[in-house]
Formats: structure tokens, C-alpha cells, sequence
């Protein structure tokens, strides 16, 4: 039986990157870091997924929890320090 690999690309940020390439190494998926943006400490991410394996989705579903997740925390800050008052 021939898998076919499907190869996503995340825009991972440094401060999940370790917790991210846990979950690829604790599910042995292949993977490549494709580059850096070091003005926004972003780390670029492939993965190679094999569709219909179970782990392997779990995996990306668990990913892009994580990732989405990360960008609401970030939205909601950025709202909290640009109303915040200042407290003396």
C-alpha cells in the first residue's frame, strides 16, 4: 500500500516551538525547519503527514490547537496593553 504524504508548512513562534517539536518527535513524523524570520522570531516549520494515519492527525490537530490558540492569547493581549491603564 502507497501512503502519500501531505507536507504543511507552520509559522511556528519560538516560545511553542519546543512543545510543537515534541509532538512531532513523540509521533516519529518527518520533519524539516524550511527557515527563520528573525525580526519576528518565527521558526518555519514542514511537516510530513501521512492522511489517514491516526496519529499523524491527532498530531496536526494538536498543532494547529496549539498554534491557534497562541494567536487568540496574542490578540487579547495586544487589546489588554493598548486599553490598559496605566496603575500608579
Amino acid at each position: 500500500m502507497e501512503h502519500r504524504h501531505t507536507n504543511p508548512e507552520y509559522n511556528i513562534p519560538h516560545e511553542l516551538f519546543a512543545d510543537i517539536l515534541r509532538i512531532v518527535l513523540k509521533n516519529k513524523i518527518k520533519y524539516q525547519i524550511v527557515g527563520m524570520k528573525g525580526r519576528t522570531n518565527i521558526i518555519l516549520l514542514r511537516v510530513h503527514l501521512i492522511p489517514g494515519e491516526k496519529l499523524h492527525q491527532k498530531a496536526q490537530d494538536n498543532i494547529e490547537s496549539m498554534l491557534n490558540d497562541f494567536q487568540q492569547y496574542l490578540d487579547g493581549l495586544t487589546d489588554a496593553v493598548l486599553y490598559g491603564e496605566d496603575i500608579e
